[in-house]
């Protein structure tokens, strides 16, 4: 029982992560749009392809400061 329990927090906990993984990109998306103009083939594959929560924070706090697509892409 204990395992299981352990196991469904572990997944929900999974399932936050990418939820607000996904809305930041989607964030990122709809901002960096406006900001940037319509990304360049192959941005929107590489914006979907990050996972790292941390990073996708970073890049939301430079949108609005950044000068273009390559420019959010490149922050580490």
């Amino acid at each position: 029982a204990e395992g299981k329990a352990e196991g469904k927090a572990e997944g929900k906990a999974e399932g936050k992560a990418e939820g607000k993984a996904e809305s930041l990109r989607m964030m990122l998306l709809l901002i960096g749009t406006k900001r940037f103009g319509v990304p360049p083939v192959g941005t929107e594959a590489q914006l979907n392809a990050i996972a790292d929560l941390a990073r996708l924070e970073r890049m939301a706090d430079r949108v609005l400061d950044g000068t273009g697509w390559d420019d959010l892409l490149a922050s580490k």
